[in-house]
């Protein structure tokens, strides 16, 4: 069993049978986005539950990626052929536990056959992804990931519209 370190020097059992129920999930993304909500890496979270609960990375990444299977947070599939995983809090108005939300690829639509700039408004790519779901999600959980769409690499927003890197480079003068 792991234990949680406190800086009086007390150590109390934290994470018992049930690793991902025990860590305070809300806590960590209050404190890690300054209450905004928006996306933690997969490599940021777990370093997160890492240090603050004292356990080896390796366990804290098996539990960041648990934590999706049980509800506890929704996996953000941005890859487009990399691995490329983002977290949010599952907000309490989703029933169905989307264990792993894909932003399609969107690359070719950024940019036009002559390269000429495509950007995406906010409402087709809320389209998008709830197509690309496959599964019944509520519209305001997909608009809170759209609205932080920006912290999720390889997306952009520009000007209200969102764009991929190639096309916010080739927008540059």
């Amino acid at each position: 069993m792991d234990e949680i370190q406190f800086d009086d020097g007390r150590n109390v059992d934290k994470i018992g049978q049930r690793p991902t129920k025990d860590i305070d999930w809300e806590a960590i993304f209050k404190d890690a986005t300054s209450g905004t909500g928006e996306p933690l890496s997969y490599a940021t979270l777990a370093h997160i539950v890492s240090e603050l609960y004292n356990i080896e990375l390796e366990s804290a990444e098996a539990y960041v990626y648990m934590a999706s299977g049980h509800g506890e947070l929704v996996r953000i599939d941005a890859s487009q052929g990399k691995s490329r995983f983002y977290y949010f809090l599952t907000p309490d108005y989703v029933d169905e536990i989307p264990t792993n939300l894909i932003i399609p690829d969107l690359t070719s639509e950024f940019l036009t056959a002559d390269s000429e700039v495509n950007l995406l408004s906010k409402d087709k790519l809320v389209e998008r992804i709830d197509a690309a779901s496959r599964r019944d999600l509520p519209s305001e959980f997909i608009w809170h990931v759209v609205e932080h769409i920006a912290h999720i690499d390889p997306f952009y927003v520009v000007n209200e519209r969102v764009g991929s890197q190639e096309a916010v480079v080739c927008m540059q003068p």
